[in-house]
Order: C-alpha cells, then structure tokens, then sequence
C-alpha cells in the first residue's frame, strides 16, 4: 500500500502496488497534481519522504512544481576528495585510554618539531563529542542535536594514527599536558573539520620527567 499525506496527516491518495518501484505510482501524482490545479488550489512546494535523495528525480519530473525556485545543495560536499589509502606496510594505529599512554604519544609527536628541519608539522585532527538529542517527534516538532563533553580525540600523520579516549577528562587540568601542547601550539598544523582546547599552558615535557 503506498499512501500520499498532507500536511495535517490526511490520505490524499492510495495505491496498492505489486512492487516498491515508484513507476506504478507516477500516475498517482500526476492525478494530484491535475486535481489542485483543476480546484484552483496551489501546487505542491515541500515534500516529505523516507528516501529524499533516492527519489528525487522521480518527484521533481511527477510534480514539476517542486522544481520552482530551487537550488539543490550538495548532500555530500567531500565526495569528490579522492579516497585516503592507509600504507599497509610501516603504518601504526593505536587506540590509547590511559594518561600516560596518551602523553608520551602526543611527546613523541612534538618531538618531530626538534628533529625536523621544518618550521611545522601537519596532523589529521578531529573530536567526536557526546550527543544528546532534544526535542519530540512529529510534524510539528523540532528534533536537535545538543553536543556534550568531548569523547574521542583522533591524532593522524603520514605513518601513525592515535585514538584518544578523553571522555574521563573532566577538567582542563586533568588533560596530558602535552596533548595540550599539541592541540595549542601554532607550530602543528590541525588538518580536520573540528578543532578547540583551551588551555593557556603549551610548554612540551618529557614523560619521563613526571
């Protein structure tokens, strides 16, 4: 059974199909369409569906109104990037939940400062918060996504690539200091889409020394 609704939930047409193909309901809209002109109501302008951007094509050729005024956006604005490829051979990765075990993995990247030439480094950088959803459902509802503390801190470079699991860090002080170090400091460049610490403290220090 595949249903059309408005606005206030109401059936405006029903048809009882063999399949899930939308070919056997183009007819269905071409009639709804037919039927608010004919009525001299106005023609659809907004349209709900379970699969936007798997459907779209079809209802903008069955409801040529939907197409009026519209400028369609990008869903996936980083699907032209070309694909990051993980070298098999001499790559880390680790998972990391203890103090230790995170400072002297942001240390030994700071380290590459004193051992490079170059004035900088370059690391991938992102932070995954907690979500809390607010809100309720239903057509008038207005569901948001509220970010909490932060949870995970992922730390990438050309060989290695570290996970942090930051969740008990409940204050800035009982951060590492030297993955504040890392997070601050000019000198390592953060290549990603969420970046923030604050802290007014960037000295590096030996693990060894605490």
């Amino acid at each position: 059974m595949y249903s059309v609704v408005n606005e206030f939930e109401e059936c405006r047409a029903q048809a009882l199909t063999l399949t899930k193909s939308l070919s056997l309901v183009k007819d269905l809209y071409s009639g709804i369409e037919k039927g608010l002109k004919e009525h001299g109501h106005s023609q659809t302008k907004l349209m709900y569906t379970d699969n936007a951007s798997g459907e779209l094509a079809f209802h903008e050729a069955a409801t040529s109104s939907l197409k009026d005024n519209v400028k369609h956006i990008d869903l996936n604005p980083y699907a032209r990037l070309p694909l990051f490829s993980i070298p098999s051979e001499s790559f880390s990765f680790n998972y990391y939940e203890t103090f230790q075990a995170m400072d002297y993995a942001c240390f030994s990247i700071l380290q590459q400062l004193s051992s490079s030439e170059t004035s900088h480094i370059v690391v991938g950088f992102d932070i995954v918060y907690h979500t809390n959803v607010t809100g309720e459902g239903g057509p008038l509802a207005a569901p948001r996504a509220k970010a909490g503390i932060v949870d995970v801190v992922q730390v990438s470079g050309p060989d290695f690539a570290y996970v942090f699991k930051v969740t008990n860090f409940k204050t800035t002080a009982s951060v590492p200091q030297n993955l504040k170090t890392l997070v601050c400091s000019p000198r390592v460049i953060k290549v990603g889409r969420r970046k923030g610490f604050r802290n007014s403290e960037t000295s590096s220090t030996s693990p060894s020394s605490k």
